[in-house]
């Protein structure tokens, strides 16, 4: 949709509202774009032996022209079309002759003209109680007034056309109206009446038949981000993935890499700096792509303010030393002004003194041209507010006026019979533009099946490449009936979020231990996937080959193993990719357990009792330091002891009545209450619970769970 495209351009608000004003006038003309010659067109515009329906129809078609006509050219036509139709009753063509007369005046920067002519629409919609045409008059007056900062006042109008919109049944416009009023509010900090809008603008479109997923991910990242403004991170997480799947299923590739942006800043919020700058660096890659250089900019100077928060100003420098050479030269000052501000405390930070007074010099300049602006554009927009108040005066008085014209007018419209005639031609350029629409379309048919096939035959390459990479994953994982020879009871619940994991179990026998772990790569599907076949040869050589046995000093030594196959000590380095896991060594002799954990706990039940092992605060690879030491942990066991190793993929999962997270807390109490059960039936209950939580959402992460009975 038009709002998703202008989102994404480098045009000021101003512009970027006068160009969707120009794109709601065009969709009101039932005509569309005719490529008959303009000079024809203009021929019979000035022959009076033509009936004044067919001139006007010619009026308007050249209104949409191309080139377009200039202004000075194009409004005395217009003027001349609007008496012509006014004269013959013609209020159909009078609608649309004044819309175009609106668009001219707009695209021209004469907003507070073009108000006095939404005016005139309100009172042709009033004079055949046409309710779409007076809601159309308000919602292009809700435009102008925001385009002159008189938010308030904007809100107000497109409120006044979603009741009309409302009352003519239109649910598209219902949808656009609810959107445009929570957009204003969420701009005007209020957000918990932006949260209503917005959430009525998804729910008319997810219950259309046809739903457009371009606009259902337009609506559902703003409900992430309302959602973020109000602190109610997992909703804003939640609707921030629907929105990226939107967005990615609609092919809208500018919508897909800004969600990502989006998600960065929401974790960001939330003080998961990690998940930020994995979103941002996805983001990145994607608008990069897109060769987009005022995203890749802003995604910078987020990634550099991310890494001054974790007071890791090397890095925070490193980004702005790029992002200052991206914006030498730009002309935007709030760029400018941002990206010189947090330069100089970095650079101070950082212990480049010379570059820090450079670029707080070039800050306070910046800043004195940005709040020169500011003052100019204040007082532009009191002028503008006088004006209208102006305006709006005179259109009372007048309407006074018009009215009484308007009952004379009704007494003559007995004796007009002409409305026929052109009522006739306008059918037949009508037929004519369907059946020509109609050979385009199905031109257009034929081309979208050979694209299709031609994707199809992509994506089962695609499918069979990762269904045989599935087959090496499952190869490399331990055979469960090898485990099993070694514990009383145990199940694995193993669930990928797609047909390849990110989560993997890993088993290794020695002569007095029995060496188990449950891990979670970052990432899922192929990326995680890679991760995990890492993961799994780094912990077979750290045992297999290096000897190592106890489970924190095998922790310590992937976490070195790991940043150097990922190269991720080297400065150059983006990639901080790594992993969470719980690893236990059993010595079934002493009846013992030792555990080490990488932000993953241990869980034991224990005669109805829970027993959590808080885990090492800390992943491995990442942002972890070499010399980095994990706890370990020794446990006396008992007989009948449940030990549960599980990742974080079932207790993240949105689901149940009110789509909420399941949480850690949920997910423990649910294992305390099967753990007297033998274990196959564990595994059974698990899995049913997590489907019937899941209902018809997706299923958001991998799945590892594994119990075992002493």
């Amino acid at each position: 949709m038009i709002l998703s495209i202008l989102k994404h351009t480098n045009l000021s608000f101003k512009q970027k509202h006068c160009i969707f004003i120009l794109y709601f006038v065009f969709t009101l003309s039932f005509l569309s774009a005719q490529k008959t010659p303009t000079d024809s067109i203009k021929d019979r515009i000035f022959d009076k032996n033509l009936s004044d329906s067919i001139r006007a129809v010619n009026i308007i078609a050249y209104s949409f022209s191309w080139p377009r006509p200039p202004f000075n050219e194009m409004i005395p036509i217009l003027d001349e079309g609007f008496k012509l139709t006014t004269k013959s009753k013609l209020h159909h063509l009078s609608r649309q002759i004044l819309s175009q007369k609106i668009m001219y005046y707009v695209s021209n920067n004469r907003g507070i003209e073009a108000f006095s002519f939404c005016q005139e629409m309100i009172r042709l919609g009033e004079s055949d109680s046409n309710l779409e045409t007076i809601a159309n008059g308000y919602y292009l007056r809700g435009f102008i007034f925001l385009n002159y900062g008189m938010q308030a006042k904007a809100i107000a109008e497109e409120k006044k056309s979603l009741e009309l919109y409302v009352k003519s049944g239109n649910k598209k416009e219902i949808a656009n109206a609810n959107y445009l009023i929570a957009w204003y509010s969420f701009n005007f900090k209020d957000y918990q009446a932006s949260l209503k809008g917005f959430t009525d603008a998804y729910n008319y479109e997810i219950k259309n038949k046809n739903p457009s997923k371009s606009t259902l991910g337009e609506y559902s990242g703003w409900l992430g981000n309302t959602y973020s403004a109000l602190k109610k991170f997992d909703s804003a997480v939640y609707y921030k993935r629907q929105s990226i799947y939107y967005f990615n299923e609609a092919k809208d590739r500018f919508g897909y890499a800004d969600g990502y942006r989006y998600l960065g800043n929401i974790y960001r919020n939330m003080k998961l700096y990690d998940s930020a700058l994995v979103n941002y660096k996805i983001s990145y890659s994607l608008f990069e792509k897109l060769n987009s250089k005022d995203r890749m900019w802003l995604i910078q100077y987020f990634t550099a303010e991310t890494y001054a928060t974790l007071k890791d100003y090397k890095k925070s420098a490193h980004e702005l030393d790029e992002l200052l050479d991206t914006i030498h030269g730009s002309h935007d000052l709030l760029s400018l002004e941002l990206g010189t501000k947090l330069a100089s405390k970095v650079y101070e930070k950082n212990n480049e003194y010379k570059k820090a007074i450079d670029c707080y010099k070039r800050y306070i300049v910046y800043k004195d041209s940005s709040e020169k602006t500011s003052q100019q554009g204040a007082l532009t927009e009191l002028d503008a507010k006088l004006k209208f108040e102006q305006e709006e005066t005179l259109f009372k008085i007048k309407q006074a006026e018009k009215d009484a014209n308007v009952a004379r007018e009704r007494e003559k419209q007995i004796l007009i019979r002409n409305f026929f005639i052109g009522g006739f031609v306008i059918m037949t350029l009508f037929l004519i533009v369907i059946f020509r629409n109609y050979k385009q379309k199905k031109k257009a048919n034929q081309l979208l099946e050979v694209q299709k096939n031609e994707i199809e035959t992509q994506k089962k390459e695609i499918q069979d490449s990762i269904n045989y990479a599935q087959n090496i994953q499952k190869a490399v994982l331990p055979e469960t009936k090898d485990i099993e020879k070694h514990f009383k009871e145990l199940f694995i619940l193993y669930k990928p979020k797609d047909v390849v994991s990110g989560d993997f179990f890993w088993f290794s026998e020695t002569k007095e231990n029995i060496l188990l772990a449950a891990a979670d790569c970052t990432g899922h599907g192929v990326p995680g996937a890679f991760m995990s076949m890492i993961g799994s040869y780094e912990l077979n050589n750290s045992v297999l080959e290096r000897g190592i046995i106890q489970p924190s000093r095998i922790l310590s030594y992937i976490n070195i193993s790991l940043k150097l196959r990922l190269k991720q000590n080297e400065l150059q380095t983006k990639n901080k990719d790594g992993m969470d896991i719980v690893l236990c060594s059993f010595d079934k002799e002493k009846k013992q357990l030792q555990y080490a954990g990488a932000n993953r706990p241990l869980f034991i039940i224990r005669n109805n009792e829970a027993i959590e092992v808080a885990p090492t605060k800390s992943a491995i690879g990442g942002h972890t330091e070499d010399s980095f030491e994990f706890n370990n942990t020794t446990i006396p066991l008992e007989t009948g002891d449940c030990v549960y190793m599980y990742t974080d993929g079932y207790a993240d999962q949105f689901g149940g009545e009110k789509n909420k997270k399941l949480t850690t807390k949920n997910f423990k109490n649910l294992l305390k209450s099967i753990a007297e059960k033998p274990m196959g039936d564990q595994y059974r209950i698990l899995e049913d619970y997590f489907y019937k939580w899941k209902g018809h959402f997706d299923q958001l992460d991998d799945i590892l769970v594994i119990g075992i009975r002493v």
